[in-house]
């Protein structure tokens, strides 16, 4: 008798415990548009401009995690690009599957990119509040389901400003308005800010890692690379034109907006990240031992 009251205690402690989400799974959910879906907008001369999708963010990551012997940790790309946690993309985030699918993990850790679609025309105030503020919320909203899964917050790199950019996202990538938003990202980040005051909330600045810009965002591409690199085209329509340009104009790099990070750019960003993690919590990274 003693043994099952026992027990019986035991399940209502761990029952709850585990309803309220406070057993981690071992895994890193990465959130944001086109940035970790590894996307980017091209110009083709003479035909459109197609968006073009090379290799997620995830799979460069689960490939650090490999050579390091880290194989057990799941990695989900829950990135929707074109997407904004706003009003500025195609789609709100909130209304995605991948929202839902984020809101039903815990995992120890949820990453969330910089949202390009949510860097406002100007650098004023009150538009860098308003997305630091739906920053929080979506933190908030992590946690209410999963309290103990530690968010990071990952800010905003400059870009090259090319014409084929500005005439994509405008005003929204020039030096003063990234600059204004890191600004406001950092002073919501410090103790006693907007995110800073949050538990399990901490942030990461990117761009010293990336250092130099021109080697790690893509400003252009030739068949060759856009091979080397296992691009595609979004859709059917995107590859045929590509196809025919390159067929015709053999050798010939097109425009590329920019603003999106390279393979040399992803790596550098996943050993950073990686390493960042790892000092939030290193029993999460344990050494498969070889067989």
């Amino acid at each position: 008798m003693y043994r099952l009251i026992l027990l019986l205690s035991l399940l209502l402690i761990v029952v709850p415990a585990v309803a309220q989400g406070t057993v981690q799974e071992d895994c890193i959910l990465i959130i944001g548009d086109s940035i970790p879906a590894g996307q980017a907008v091209t110009q083709v001369p003479g035909y459109g401009y197609p968006v073009i999708v090379g290799e997620p963010f995830t799979n460069v990551l689960d490939t650090l995690y490999n050579q390091l012997r880290l194989t057990h940790i799941g990695i989900y790309n829950l990135s929707v690009g074109a997407s904004s946690l706003g009003a500025g993309g195609d789609v709100r985030y909130v209304n995605t599957p991948q929202y839902a699918y984020l809101l039903s993990k815990r995992c120890q850790f949820a990453v969330i990119f910089p949202w390009i679609n949510d860097l406002p025309e100007t650098s004023d105030a009150a538009a860098m509040d308003a997305h630091i503020q739906q920053l929080a919320q979506l933190a908030d909203s992590i946690h209410q389901s999963s309290p103990f899964t530690r968010v990071v917050v990952l800010d905003y790199y400059r870009v090259v400003v090319t014409e084929l950019g500005q005439r994509v996202y405008g005003n929204t990538i020039t030096p003063p308005v990234i600059g204004a938003m890191n600004q406001a990202m950092t002073a919501a980040c410090a103790s006693g800010g907007a995110l800073g005051s949050r538990i399990n909330v901490s942030c990461l600045h990117i761009e010293p890692f990336l250092f130099p810009l021109d080697d790690v965002l893509i400003q252009s591409i030739t068949q060759a690379q856009f091979t080397a690199e296992n691009f595609r085209a979004y859709d059917a329509q995107g590859q045929g034109w590509l196809n025919e340009y390159w067929l015709n104009n053999p050798g010939i790099a097109i425009p590329v907006d920019g603003v999106h990070l390279n393979r040399i750019g992803k790596q550098r960003l996943a050993q950073a990240l990686h390493n960042y993690l790892q000092a939030l919590n290193p029993a999460a990274f344990q050494t498969v031992a070889s067989f």
